[in-house]
């Protein structure tokens, strides 16, 4: 069952929204209606009660003043009855007035205002003067008679009125708790419908935001994907008809995109694959979305190559696959090259080991005894010469430390030497008298980090023979041995007249026969650093033989039958002539600089990988000379600028030419405060290409310094950034969308909280309000009521009461009135007290803005944030105290609210991405402000919040 897309979920619950909230506000306006016409009755019938309650009191007082007049006669009590008689006539201006107003009670009015009228008439001839003289006089007795009846019928109809509308108002305080009842529940379920489709609406709008984050990241790799890696990359659909083809399938099948596109992948190359081994691969497909294998592919011009292949799926948003994506890699070379590395390994170790079989069997062979000791001084190998000269077998040394356990051959010279070669690692030279045999020992101590090696022999003979040419033999053999080049002396035939260890180690003589042979061994090749071979004639020993002219500095390749591997020394080659300048001898050396070469081959080897990546990452370095302004560039630098390879100096200038109008006097500025600074700088700029479309590259550079601290240039890299840009403007241009609909959802959510608390407060407020007063008159006006009647009194008050302060939390908690009537700083701190209240948090609010005027844009969300942040303490950090504050500084309102509780890793809650957080920091930058959490474990939290005012 296909699922039902977010947009037709949207329109589902838009549409049960507007129906709920239709019904709902049908059904309140007719109870408004309802309550309007009621409380139009209720107005009406307490204007009438009113004026019954003043005309009955108004009467009495007229009766009295009346009768006090008649029997005191005085002035004084005169004027109270003419003003008694003046506030009736008040009164019945004001019923005429009621007359009017309530047409329902139109005839008792009228006939109130009758009697009314009979009774101040009545008033007025008791009042006459000459009536009064005499107090039996019998028409003032009539009048008497006349007022007490009409008094008495006024009374009557006043009290009888009372009583009729006592169950009036009965029945309208019946109606009043009905209709409350309704509209709370209304609320009620209104609220609870919004609350539910908001929470609804928030979840799609989040996940529906990650999908298109997700989707914009995801095209963007793979737009980076395609246009860098330098493999065949192409798309097929569900039947494996190729949709798109890159470049690089293209050189690599050797058929063009356009011929490429349209055409089933079997036409373009042939998979030589078993009928299983397909099967298995397409039905991985199919579950997984993903394969990847190695196998051989025959071209259309009969090619075969090994391909790398990697498969991929396509799906749509309903899981089915639409088509594949697929990269093939030419693996051909590197498969041939893994073959040849494994033979090749396999006979390097073969070659080691013989090797080193064959080094023992020389080091055993050898004239001269051999020892050699690790840094410990303990003897690691012994051959028999030296076992046979010191009198003791090989085996009887090996493990055994040369200074302890061998004292009686050793002397404080010997040992001085040996400790001062390893510790200066430096060669040592000397000879000794050995007494257990009487013999002079020739010691030759070469050191090394992990021990040092002793050669030595008997020089017995040597020493008895003449001093001369002791001194001399010793002289010559000294400076050959020091010598750190391999050393050659040549014969005029070109036989070998001398030749030391280096020279040996270069050439690989392992034998004295072989030292004795010819210098021009026919297996011998010499190459030059191009490669070329080069001939008999032109070796380094011949040539001198040849010229008798010497030979500095030559690059050579050896190659040897004996060494078995290519050797790549620097040669010089000298003449020695005798007093005849006949050639006597040829003297050559040679300096190892294999590892030298074999570096530079790494180093431009490097040079090649270093520019791939640079190709790849869009990315070129750079360096520029201030005095000479020889400005030095990487390849990729040339083809990001579209500029030939020209000279320095040409190529600055052109470089310069290439700017944006706009960004190049930027950049000088930069450039000037780094050199200023002499701190390294980074800049964006553009560039005009030769089609006129513009690039956009990011600079970073660096100062260099010689070495008196001296700026003698720049160097830094340059990379081209308009991909990149691009994908940030779409991503921005989708990020204020979504933020102006998340700002307009919030100003109509405001605003809807508004207008529904001013409803509740002006409409319901005020009715229970009346009822209230209503209620209190009445349990007023009845005496002594019974105790039941009294007490429903009591209680239909408490229930007033408490009524009216629920529809006051709920507006409140909708839309505080006071961050209208009173501004923000007077909510905030009602909001403090409200929340200490509620929670039982310590909570203290300091007001620093020295109570200036802050603009209504901003009261809202700033109280929005105040109160999400309270709510986070109260539900998330077992605080006990809360301190909050507002300042004014520099043109910027700054909100700070601070807890003591159990505080956070703010990035472990970043990463969740809490809505509450999300929307506090959403809020602050839609009024242009800064947000700021900081919070560590067991330190308390601190949300800040500064926005421009």
């Amino acid at each position: 069952m296909k699922k039902k897309s977010s947009k037709s979920i949207i329109i589902s619950f838009f549409a049960v929204a507007f129906f709920c909230t239709g019904f709902f506000v049908v059904k309140t306006y007719q109870n408004i209606n309802q309550t309007k016409i009621q409380n139009r009755q209720m107005e009406s019938l307490l204007q009438f009660l009113i004026l019954n309650e003043s005309v009955f009191f108004k009467i009495q007082q007229l009766e009295k003043s009346q009768n006090a007049f008649i029997v005191s006669q005085s002035e004084s009590l005169k004027k109270d009855f003419k003003n008694s008689i003046s506030n009736l006539i008040t009164d019945t201006s004001l019923l005429k007035n009621a007359i009017t107003n309530n047409p329902e009670n139109k005839s008792e009015l009228k006939k109130l205002n009758y009697l009314l009228f009979l009774k101040i008439n009545n008033a007025k001839e008791i009042l006459d003067d000459n009536k009064i003289i005499v107090s039996a006089n019998t028409e003032l007795l009539s009048d008497l008679k006349d007022s007490k009846i009409i008094q008495d019928s006024i009374k009557n109809f006043v009290i009888n009125n009372i009583h009729k509308n006592r169950a009036i108002l009965a029945g309208s305080n019946y109606f009043f708790e009905n209709i409350t009842g309704k509209a709370n529940y209304s609320f009620f379920v209104l609220s609870l419908i919004f609350f539910g489709i908001l929470i609804i609406f928030s979840f799609i709008i989040s996940r529906e935001f990650k999908k298109e984050e997700n989707s914009s990241v995801q095209l963007n790799y793979q737009a980076s994907l395609i246009n860098t890696i330098p493999d065949a990359i192409f798309t097929t659909d569900e039947n494996f008809t190729v949709k798109s083809w890159n470049k690089y399938a293209a050189e690599l099948y050797g058929i063009p995109e356009t011929e490429a596109i349209g055409e089933p992948l079997k036409n373009l190359f042939k998979i030589e694959n078993t009928e299983e081994k397909t099967a298995l691969n397409y039905a991985q497909l199919q579950t997984s979305g993903y394969y990847k294998d190695e196998y051989w592919v025959t071209k259309k011009n009969g090619e075969r190559i090994i391909i790398l292949a990697s498969i991929n799926s396509i799906v749509n948003s309903e899981n089915e696959i639409t088509g594949y994506i697929a990269l093939h890699r030419n693996i051909t070379s590197s498969k041939k090259l893994e073959e040849e590395l494994k033979l090749f390994n396999t006979e390097l170790e073969l070659q080691v080991k013989n090797k080193t079989a064959e080094i023992t069997n020389i080091l055993d062979r050898i004239t001269d005894g051999f020892l050699a000791l690790d840094d410990k001084f303990t003897f690691t190998f012994v051959n028999n010469k030296a076992g046979e000269i010191l009198g003791y077998l090989p085996t009887e040394m090996f493990g055994k430390n040369i200074f302890n356990d061998f004292f009686e051959i050793t002397s404080a010279e010997f040992n001085e030497a040996c400790s001062s070669a390893f510790n200066t690692q430096q060669f040592v030279f000397f000879e000794n008298h050995y007494s257990p045999k009487n013999i002079w020992i020739e010691n030759y101590i070469y050191p090394s980090a992990n021990g040092i090696s002793v050669f030595f022999k008997d020089v017995t003979f040597k020493r008895k023979a003449e001093i001369s040419i002791k001194e001399s033999e010793e002289r010559y053999r000294d400076l050959i041995t020091n010598l750190q080049a391999g050393v050659l002396v040549l014969n005029p035939d070109s036989s070998i007249s001398l030749c030391n260890f280096e020279a040996s180690r270069l050439f690989g003589f392992s034998k004295k026969s072989e030292v004795a042979n010819d210098y021009i061994i026919p297996e011998w090749q010499y190459f030059t650093e191009t490669g070329k071979q080069l001939a008999k004639h032109e070796f380094p020993a011949e040539r001198v033989i040849a010229t008798q002219q010497p030979i500095i500095n030559l690059v050579l390749g050896i190659e040897t039958a004996l060494k078995n591997e290519r050797v790549w020394v620097q040669a010089n080659a000298y003449p020695e002539l005798d007093k005849f300048n006949k050639l006597v001898h040829v003297i050559i050396t040679f300096v190892d600089i294999t590892e030298r070469i074999r570096a530079a081959e790494k180093i431009k080897q490097n040079e090649e990988t270093l520019n791939r990546a640079q190709r790849i990452a869009k990315i070129g370095n750079w360096e520029f000379n201030l005095q000479t302004l020889d400005l030095k560039w990487s390849d990729e630098l040339y083809r990001i600028f579209e500029i030939d390879n020209h000279n320095s100096k040409e190529l600055y200038l052109n470089y310069r030419n290439k700017f944006h109008p706009d960004d190049l006097s930027k950049l000088d500025t930069i450039v000037q405060h780094a050199i200023e600074t002499k701190k390294g700088y980074k800049y964006q700029h553009r560039i005009i290409c030769n089609n006129g479309d513009t690039k956009h590259i990011l600079g970073i550079g660096e100062i260099i310094f010689n070495t008196a601290g001296e700026i003698t240039g720049l160097k830094g890299t340059a990379q081209d950034i308009t991909e990149l840009i691009k994908a940030e403007e779409k991503l921005q241009i989708s990020y204020q969308q979504i933020k102006q609909l998340v700002t307009h959802l919030q100003d109509i959510r405001e605003e809807e909280r508004k207008n529904i608390a001013r409803e509740i407060h002006d409409e319901l407020g005020q009715q229970l309000t009346g009822l209230k007063m209503q209620i209190s008159w009445l349990s007023k006006k009845i005496i002594d009521p019974e105790k039941d009647i009294k007490e429903k009194f009591i209680n239909t008050i408490a229930l007033i009461e408490e009524t009216i302060t629920s529809v006051r939390k709920i507006s409140t908690d909708l839309r505080p009135s006071m961050l209208d009537d009173l501004g923000l700083i007077a909510a905030l701190e009602w909001q403090s007290n409200e929340f200490e209240k509620r929670s039982g948090i310590s909570t203290e609010f300091i007001n620093l803005t020295g109570n200036i005027e802050i603009p209504a844009r901003l009261t809202t969300g700033i109280f929005r944030i105040f109160q999400e942040s309270l709510t986070n303490v109260a539900r998330h950090a077992d605080a006990e105290k809360i301190i909050s504050f507002i300042t004014f500084s520099d043109g910027n309102i700054t909100l700070t609210v601070k807890d003591d509780g159990i505080g956070f890793i703010v990035k472990n809650i970043e990463s969740k991405k809490t809505l509450g957080l999300f929307g506090m920091k959403e809020r602050t930058i839609e009024m242009g402000g800064e947000y700021r959490i900081t919070s560590e474990p067991g330190l308390g939290t601190t949300v800040t919040i500064i926005v421009p005012a």
